[in-house]
């Protein structure tokens, strides 16, 4: 499919190599996270619903053409939908199996690493930072 996006079944129990990363095609079976009520894992639903009505302000307004968005917790799913389109040109609504190209992501891994980190308690936005350059040159 044109624009970047490849598409798998979201009910496939198998997926293509290409889809999976498998370097010789062979299909694997993958089991799905299962679905839960926000509240089942700590999350407030109504508040979730706000990830809805923020993407789709910026499909509104242009900024975006479609995205897809999920938070899971525990391994499971309290949200998961898809938003806008995956061409806009021809009108195709997002699915949520589109499969994306992403590049430059080393500053979003770190986000989401700092966060990891202050969640298990190891790190405080309020702790000190020390200059690696301090430390070369003693």
């Amino acid at each position: 499919m044109g624009g970047g996006h490849e598409e798998i079944r979201e009910d496939d129990a198998e997926c293509s190599g290409a889809a999976d990363g498998s370097a010789d095609g062979r299909a694997v079976r993958r089991r799905r996270p299962a679905a839960a009520k926000p509240e089942e894992v700590g999350f407030a639903g109504d508040r979730l619903g706000r990830i809805h009505e923020t993407v789709q302000r910026y499909v509104d307004e242009r900024a975006l053409a479609g995205a897809v968005t999920m938070v899971a917790r525990r391994g499971r799913i309290a949200h998961f939908e898809a938003h806008g389109f995956m061409d806009l040109e021809a009108r195709t609504p997002m699915r949520k199996d589109a499969i994306f190209r992403i590049a430059s992501m080393s500053k979003p891994v770190t986000g989401v690493a700092i966060m990891m980190l202050m969640e298990e308690g190891k790190l405080r936005l309020t702790d000190p930072c020390r200059a690696s350059s301090r430390r070369s040159r003693r």
